[in-house]
């Protein structure tokens, strides 16, 4: 039995690749929600227990962060204590568990409205030394109350962005609320194709004619001090 019920969201392009990514997450205890372009055939079905898989109602695909929000609320209405937001690129803590993790979340939530981001994979630094995942919530864990009161209840994310810059948005809005706990000791490995993992896709591209729209909403509402970041009560 669960102790913390603890979902993985993520939203797919492929078929096999979100069936791979959600059996290792279930490997670790995580209760998997797939968002897939399109549902697989019979014998292409995912073996994992407990999780759930579906399609967009959306068509063209409305980007990550519209998806990610919606699926995450499926995972909250599901009875979820805490929910983790990946890509399909990226691989669970090999050293930890779902509910290990879970526990680190509530004992430095006890209270719970809080995002926590994994920070030890050494990926992608800066000209300081910062990794990637320090600098940006790609891989943030919150629970029910997150979803409920960020972004003045309108979160996880924020949903101007498509592809890009919500995870740094919502790094800058979660240290806002004083709620950001980047833990140094959880590894969430990003196999992205930039850093040498998986090959760059199609709809990798696709993604990208999204960067200069995104950027200019993210250095917008840096400007301006990212209205709407204040909690509801």
């Amino acid at each position: 039995m669960y102790k913390h019920k603890h979902y993985v969201c993520f939203p797919s392009a492929k078929i096999e690749r979100g069936i791979e990514c959600a059996n290792a997450w279930v490997a670790k205890g995580y209760i998997p929600i797939v968002m897939l372009d399109k549902m697989p055939a019979d014998e292409e079905w995912p073996k994992f227990d407990g999780g759930i898989l579906m399609t967009s109602p959306e068509t063209p695909f409305p980007g990550y962060y519209k998806v990610i929000n919606n699926i995450c609320c499926m995972a909250f209405q599901h009875g979820a204590d805490l929910v983790t937001c990946i890509g399909d690129d990226m691989s669970p803590d090999p050293n930890k568990s779902a509910q290990e993790i879970a526990d680190e979340y509530f004992i430095h939530f006890p209270e719970g409205f809080g995002v926590m981001q994994a920070c030890r994979d050494p990926q992608g630094r800066d000209a300081f030394g910062t990794p990637a995942a320090a600098r940006i919530c790609g891989s943030p864990a919150f629970d029910r109350k997150w979803f409920r009161r960020g972004y003045g209840g309108r979160g996880p994310f924020c949903t101007d962005y498509k592809s890009f810059y919500a995870d740094e948005d919502l790094w800058n809005v979660a240290g806002l609320c004083g709620n950001l706990y980047l833990n140094p000791c959880l590894m969430i490995f990003h196999n992205h194709w930039s850093f040498g993992g998986m090959k760059r896709e199609a709809y990798h591209e696709r993604a990208q004619l999204n960067w200069s729209h995104d950027k200019r909403v993210f250095m917008h509402r840096k400007a301006v001090g990212f209205p709407g970041w204040e909690p509801i009560a």
